[in-house]
């Protein structure tokens, strides 16, 4: 097998430009008191950052769901906060990065293939395009 680190991101809370500008912006958990709040749903309702930002006292969940992109869209329209990997959140142009969520480790993202595999074009393909998403540059074969 190979196998490669791609990423290590911290979890961050993020909010739209558009909801920040409305409600303002909460620079530590503290202040997400009677903000709107996107938490994952279903098989993602296990994640500790959805789980964390759930818990924070007065947070009005406004949006539940077992799609992250679907939570993204929501935070990117101006729904609420949402708490994702900071790598993801600095990806999307209309999010502002408020605050890393304390006590939850640094998630690492894993590239695993066969050596046949890592040798096939289309695989070639999706590896590279996965690099490029998270802004890393590809290794040649």
């Amino acid at each position: 097998l190979r196998v490669r680190c791609i990423d290590r991101s911290v979890i961050a809370v993020f909010a739209s430009r558009d909801y920040v500008a409305r409600h303002g912006a909460p620079k530590s958990p503290r202040q997400t008191k009677g903000h709107a709040a996107l938490i994952p749903g279903g098989e993602l309702a296990a994640l500790p950052e959805g789980r964390w930002l759930s818990a924070q006292p007065s947070v009005a969940v406004v949006f539940t769901s077992n799609s992250l992109p679907a939570l993204v869209a929501a935070a990117r329209a101006g729904r609420g906060l949402i708490a994702l990997s900071a790598s993801w959140g600095a990806r999307e142009p209309n999010l502002v990065r408020l605050f890393d969520v304390p006590k939850i480790p640094a998630r690492a993202m894993w590239l695993v293939s066969t050596e046949a595999s890592a040798k096939r074009p289309a695989s070639v393909v999706v590896m590279r395009h996965l690099l490029e998403m998270i802004g890393r540059p590809a290794k040649r074969a």
